[in-house]
């Protein structure tokens, strides 16, 4: 009497081909950097001073820089943390309009999913369809009472660890900069996984399949 319909949206066939280089020299990101980013609600949830302090901890290491942005509650409070301690590997902006999200999220390298460990209610962020539809691989930082993490290494896609595991995060992160083959093949396997699971045509049929059987009955 239980069945899943996850998450769905109806993958993009195609994306307007952008200029990637013009794209990181108009918001001051390194043009060779692989670049992580976490975008959308900003909120307690997230465990966000966690990403903060992984930002600071790679304050030196050239080759990754973030981008964080969107909004919510704790914005402003990431805000004042970079004020207090500038970081040159991190963009923070504001909500941004669709357009130039879109290039933002295509001249991106991985997509971040973070799911504070103190909290146990499973949870499934939205914002990984957007990473799968972007062909991107996914680094999750997340608790134990989701199942997000083992779905993205179960299919090859990306990788998780649990939120708090610095030295995990870390080693993610240098594996992502120094491993550009295994992005792009992580990448492939993501949009596979998109088309598998999580796309409107399967959900559709999930619900069908119930209106059909009380038909027949």
């Amino acid at each position: 009497k239980v069945e899943v319909c996850p998450n769905s949206i109806r993958p993009t066939i195609k994306f307007e081909v952008i200029d990637h280089q013009s794209i990181r020299l108009k918001y001051g990101i390194p043009s060779d950097a692989c670049v992580f980013i976490f975008s959308g609600n900003l909120s307690k949830g997230h465990g966000l001073d966690f990403l903060v302090e992984a930002t600071r901890y790679l304050i030196d290491y050239n080759p990754a820089f973030f981008l964080i942005g969107g909004s919510g509650t704790h914005f402003q409070h990431l805000e004042t943390e970079y004020k207090k301690t500038p970081s040159k590997n991190v963009l923070l902006y504001k909500r941004l309009p669709a357009g130039d999200f879109e290039q933002i999220m295509q001249t991106s390298d991985v997509g971040l999913i973070l799911l504070d460990k103190c909290y146990t209610v499973p949870q499934f962020p939205s914002r990984l369809l957007t990473y799968l539809d972007h062909s991107k691989p996914v680094l999750c930082a997340v608790n134990e009472g989701t199942d997000i993490g083992s779905i993205i290494e179960d299919n090859n896609c990306g990788k998780s660890l649990i939120h708090g595991d610095m030295d995990s995060f870390v080693k993610a992160i240098r594996y992502f900069c120094e491993n550009p083959g295994k992005r792009i093949e992580m990448g492939f396997n993501a949009h596979e996984l998109l088309g598998k699971s999580f796309t409107v045509e399967k959900s559709y049929k999930i619900i069908a399949n119930h209106f059909r059987d009380l038909i027949s009955q």
